[in-house]
């Protein structure tokens, strides 16, 4: 859980700094990589908050709660896969990361 929220973090600087178009309009590189990195950020929290509290009670509410995040996130990653502006191996990256999280919660 906190490798993924240091990823999330992490990479919110180069998804914002790695623009390769200037055009204004609401579909350009620079919108949709700000779209997706506070919709990540978003997605990050409500993971990190489902988590930590499936750590703290252990009930099978909270455990959904967990997988909903979980695929909330993925489900965000998987909105952005046209985003031509998103640097494609850390984006591959984050999805690889949601799925696998997915994958690992156990409860």
């Amino acid at each position: 859980m906190r490798k993924l929220l240091i990823v999330l973090l992490g990479t919110l600087p180069v998804l914002l700094f790695n623009c390769g178009n200037d055009d204004d309009g609401p579909n350009t590189n620079e919108n949709c990589i700000v779209n997706y990195s506070m919709d990540l950020s978003t997605a990050g929290t409500a993971y990190s908050d489902a988590a930590i509290a499936y750590t703290n009670d252990q009930s099978a509410s909270n455990c959904q709660a967990w997988r909903d995040a979980a695929q909330g996130l993925l489900d965000v990653i998987n909105q952005y896969s046209n985003c031509n502006g998103i640097n494609q191996a850390d984006y591959q990256q984050d999805l690889q990361e949601a799925q696998a999280n997915i994958s690992s919660i156990s409860c």
